[in-house]
């Protein structure tokens, strides 16, 4: 029996796919140790500091832990992951039912995802929907569980994700939709602008308008019981 060795060029293609597909999230894992150092006394991480311009453009301050209504971080914990607390990044479970709902329409329809997920998706990711994104997805947020606290992930998400138009973060979506400091929104606000979350330009308008659409009412009633 002959056995072939792998030419050159197969190992060199071997070797650049490896590394196209490692460095990202060495990236990653770097980054998530670099933003869980202390905050200086202004608030800002030294993630925001080095990206403090960009921060800006998109409309706001980092809001620190403390500057944050718990309402605020309630709402979100159960609005969107209410387990957690309690998983290492992913959820087995609703990957589990992700997979069986999305193969039994052939197309990707529910994504799974816990606040950890969505984390990396916002942080790092496209937005795009494919199964490469998703098992990045997933590999990001279990190397995000490791190198990040729980809390450290709230308070992250809560500066980053999208609450209307260009508005990024919880300090400028205070501002925008209250016309108030992060630190003075009340139960209600908290939970009206964790509900905007899955669609905020839609859901967004709501508050504004005054006119509270069903979806904004459905998934806003479902909050608020819980305080």
């Amino acid at each position: 029996m002959i056995l072939l060795r792998p030419s050159k060029k197969s190992v060199k293609s071997i070797l650049i796919l490896f590394v196209l597909w490692f460095i990202p999230w060495v990236f990653l894992l770097y980054t998530g140790i670099l933003v869980y150092f202390p905050y200086h006394k202004d608030g800002k991480s030294r993630f925001i500091r080095i990206t403090g311009p960009v921060a800006s453009w998109f409309g706001g301050d980092w809001a620190s832990w403390k500057q944050i209504p718990n309402a605020c971080k309630r709402s979100l914990v159960i609005a969107e992951d209410d387990q957690f607390y309690h998983h290492h990044g992913i959820s087995i479970e609703s990957i589990k039912e992700s997979i069986e709902v999305n193969w039994r329409y052939k197309r990707i329809l529910q994504g799974g995802s816990t606040i950890t997920q969505q984390l990396v998706k916002n942080a790092f990711l496209s937005r795009d929907k494919s199964y490469i994104r998703k098992i990045r997805e997933i590999i990001g947020a279990l190397l995000a569980d490791l190198t990040m606290s729980k809390d450290f992930q709230i308070l992250w998400y809560l500066n980053i994700v999208e609450y209307g138009p260009k508005v990024y973060g919880i300090k400028a979506a205070a501002r925008y939709y209250y016309h108030k400091d992060v630190r003075y929104l009340r139960t209600k606000e908290c939970v009206a602008l964790i509900t905007v979350l899955p669609s905020p330009i839609r859901l967004g308008n709501s508050i504004k308008r005054g006119s509270y659409s069903e979806r904004f009412l459905r998934r806003y009633n479902r909050i608020l019981p819980y305080f």
